[in-house]
């Protein structure tokens, strides 16, 4: 259970480089700052944008596959279930990261959660090892249609 953490802890930590790298090559007019260490940050975001904008990074390795968005409403380890993102976050925007097809969605958290909340998309369990997550789905068209994704980000490996 633990161990499992560790490595998603690792695989993030290489999506947040992903996502950083992206950012600083498509502007410099904002200051991009990883924070995702800091303690303080850890319901705010992963990386920081001039100090006051905060941006969490999802990395998603089938959202090239099924379309779908994943919102994460609890996790259990072991035993014991977990708040997800969608219940404790207070990010302003999420990076959600599709590396197989080289693709960066930027999303409008509270826009997102506004939908979330109301329980309308596809409810699911996913089992993996160590862990259930308990999340909603929402197809990617569907968050294009109502102004979620602010944008996409086409980048070379």
């Amino acid at each position: 259970m633990v161990k499992g953490f560790y490595e998603d802890l690792a695989h993030a930590k290489k999506a947040e480089g992903i996502v950083l790298d992206i950012l600083r090559n498509c502007t410099d007019e904002y200051d991009f700052v990883d924070v995702s260490n800091d303690e303080y940050y850890w319901h705010k975001g992963d990386i920081a944008v001039d100090d006051n904008i905060f941006l969490d990074v999802k990395d998603d390795g089938v959202i090239h596959r099924t379309g779908n968005l994943l919102a994460e409403h609890r996790v259990k380890y072991g035993s014991t279930w977990a708040e997800g993102f969608m219940q404790n976050a207070e990010y302003d925007f999420v990076g959600y990261l599709s590396q197989p097809d080289n693709i960066l969605y930027i999303l409008d958290f509270n826009l997102w959660k506004k939908y979330y909340l109301k329980r309308s998309q596809k409810h699911i369990f996913i089992p993996h090892v160590g862990q259930t997550t308990d999340a909603y789905l929402m197809s990617l068209k569907r968050a294009k249609e109502l102004g979620i994704v602010l944008f996409t980000i086409k980048y070379a490996e």
